[in-house]
């Protein structure tokens, strides 16, 4: 996981730029089944569109990546149930001096809200 600054980016290229640059961290990391829980369901049928790539480069990027050799899953998930991923770019907007940065281990803010969603999942 990571933290980034969304950098006066649209909600939609903020979510394929945080889509893209965890891809390219997790292929990196030697991780080849792969389970993306993305809150705008719209990115994830934009990446099924053939066309889209010509308007919002970065889709045809993230398209390049999930054809390597691996099992990538993009699942919708309703933004509700999505906390932990939505705290990241929160921190990160309020981090000014951060353009992103790995996270090995998640701050304490965090684990409480993926230990609360694990939870409701019970």
């Amino acid at each position: 996981m990571y933290v980034g600054q969304p950098m006066f980016l649209k909600p939609f290229t903020a979510e394929a730029t945080a889509l893209e640059i965890g891809l390219q961290v997790v292929w990196e990391r030697g991780f080849r089944d792969v389970v993306c829980s993305v809150d705008r369901r719209d990115l994830i049928q934009a990446l099924q569109d053939d066309d889209n790539h010509q308007f919002l480069p970065i889709l045809g990027e993230i398209r390049q990546l999930l054809q390597r050799n691996w099992v990538v899953s993009l699942n919708g998930i309703s933004r509700e149930y999505n906390e932990p991923t939505d705290w990241l770019p929160k921190r990160g907007a309020s981090s000014p001096a951060i353009l992103w940065c790995l996270l090995e281990e998640p701050p304490w803010e965090l684990e409480v809200l993926i230990l609360r969603d694990r939870l409701s999942f019970l």
